[in-house]
């Protein structure tokens, strides 16, 4: 499907050659994927729906329980899941066999997760850490929220820096046969990062056009989600629900259409990654051979 992946490219050149790419493909890749990816997304749709059923009632502690297994249990169906997805793409461009692909899927996915997981636990940690100090508790409301917005702005661009070379590292250990996962966070990821100001350039940009498609495409999964976090924060104040049974079932099918749509926006991204690969690869290679022509 790639003929062209090593090939130098600037960053739109990466986008503009992923989505020619994309857009061509795309019945074949429907196909291949339509079934797992509705799949996936009825399983975040019933997570949401266990876990905002979960916060709107009371339950006994065994209910409480036995929905939260319930929830772990989706989760781990929907990482199999979307390394499933994932596999019958890279499939497509490698001929790579389905068991040696799906298990390299699962490695990029735990991982990412490990990252989302401490992520959060620092954002979340910096919160309280902020709170807790005096000074910073007796500013007005308006500069605390400044002060806080504008540590999450470093904390989200430092995250950013780190999580940008793996753009080489993940897609080289996806599409290549001989690269192994301990490089993805070791050798590898030195030589994305070498490329940083290249493929931090192509992360944020992603993150604008992704957060711009997906807001415009996904409003009523974004509306009915608002809405119900809303109310259930209100019900765990002690307030009654504001919203009629039926709603679980309509943010429900929202969250899965919604879903739907943005796995085939990630889909779209992963050809960015690819192609973000390839010229870094080229890159890497040309430097190579400058330094032996000049030790020759």
């Amino acid at each position: 499907m790639i003929n062209d992946v090593y090939k130098n490219r600037s960053c739109l050149g990466c986008f503009s050659s992923s989505l020619s790419i994309y857009s061509t493909n795309f019945k074949k890749i429907f196909r291949g994927t339509l079934a797992w990816t509705l799949a996936l997304s009825v399983v975040i749709g019933l997570m949401t729906f266990v876990s905002n059923t979960l916060a709107q009632q009371s339950y006994s502690n065994l209910q409480i329980i036995c929905s939260l297994g319930i929830c772990c249990a989706l989760a781990v169906l929907g990482l199999f899941l979307d390394a499933i997805v994932k596999t019958n793409v890279i499939t497509m461009l490698n001929d790579d066999k389905l068991n040696v692909v799906f298990k390299k899927m699962l490695l990029i996915d735990a991982l990412m997760i490990v990252w989302t997981v401490l992520g959060t636990i620092i954002f979340v940690a910096s919160t309280y850490l902020l709170i807790s100090i005096d000074w910073i508790k007796s500013l007005p409301a308006s500069t605390f929220g400044v002060l806080l917005v504008a540590i999450y702005m470093c904390m989200f661009l430092l995250m950013s820096i780190i999580m940008s070379p793996y753009i080489y590292s993940v897609s080289k250990f996806a599409i290549n046969n001989n690269s192994k996962f301990k490089n993805v966070i070791g050798s590898d990821y030195a030589i994305g990062y070498k490329k940083l100001g290249y493929l931090f350039s192509i992360f944020l940009l992603l993150i604008l056009v992704g957060a711009i498609v997906c807001s415009f495409l996904c409003i009523p999964g974004i509306v009915t989600n608002i809405a119900t976090n809303i109310n259930n924060f209100g019900v765990m104040q002690g307030d009654e629900s504001g919203i009629p049974n039926h709603f679980q079932w309509l943010n429900f099918l929202a969250t899965v259409i919604s879903t739907f749509i943005i796995q085939y926006v990630f889909l779209w991204v992963m050809f960015v990654f690819l192609y973000a690969f390839g010229n870094v690869e080229v890159c890497v290679n040309n430097n190579l051979l400058s330094e032996e022509t000049k030790l020759a």
